[in-house]
């Protein structure tokens, strides 16, 4: 059996998600881009610690 979907990881991705749209906008202030980019890594990051590999990529 793979690895389980959890709530977490769905909360994670709907985080990232929110964060992706905001960053879309074209009236966004440089500041809160840079701060919500800043936030996205970060997010990203912590997804991909939580994600275990299968061998072979």
């Amino acid at each position: 059996m793979g690895p389980r979907y959890t709530c977490s990881d769905y909360r994670a991705e709907m985080i990232w998600l929110a964060l992706q749209r905001r960053i879309a906008d074209p009236f966004l202030a440089d500041a809160e881009r840079q701060r919500l980019q800043a936030e996205i890594q970060a997010l990203e990051a912590a997804m991909e610690a939580n994600c275990p590999r299968s061998g072979g990529d």
